[in-house]
């Protein structure tokens, strides 16, 4: 069962297509083979749990909200696990805080890649 703290009303039409992370285990990769969007936190993004899913499925597009609100050191794992599929990635977020992020990112995660 899902358990959405606000809003419940919105999630409703797209509740039979949401897939807990407790849940992982009993849904096969190929329930997600034709999916365009996952939705998810960068930490569960980087969950070995997600694997199996990202592998027939590989990321191709990043888009971070509230990008200048996560630490640097969460995206490197992100970017070292889909180096090889990632094409573009997008931070969206408060243009005075992402000064910062984007130049961490220049200098510290970029040249990993």
């Amino acid at each position: 069962m899902l358990v959405f703290q606000r809003h419940e009303h919105i999630y409703t039409k797209i509740q039979e297509r949401v897939i807990p992370s407790n849940q992982f285990s009993s849904y096969p990769a190929r329930y997600l083979k034709d999916c365009k969007v996952i939705l998810c936190t960068l930490s569960m993004l980087s969950n070995d749990r997600l694997i199996k899913f990202t592998q027939l499925n590989p990321v191709k597009i990043l888009v971070v909200d509230e990008a200048s609100q996560i630490e640097v050191g969460n995206y490197i794992s992100v970017f070292s696990k889909f180096h090889s599929t990632l094409r573009k990635a997008c931070f969206i977020g408060d243009d005075k805080q992402c000064k910062f992020l984007f130049y961490l990112f220049i200098s510290l995660i970029l040249p990993l890649l």
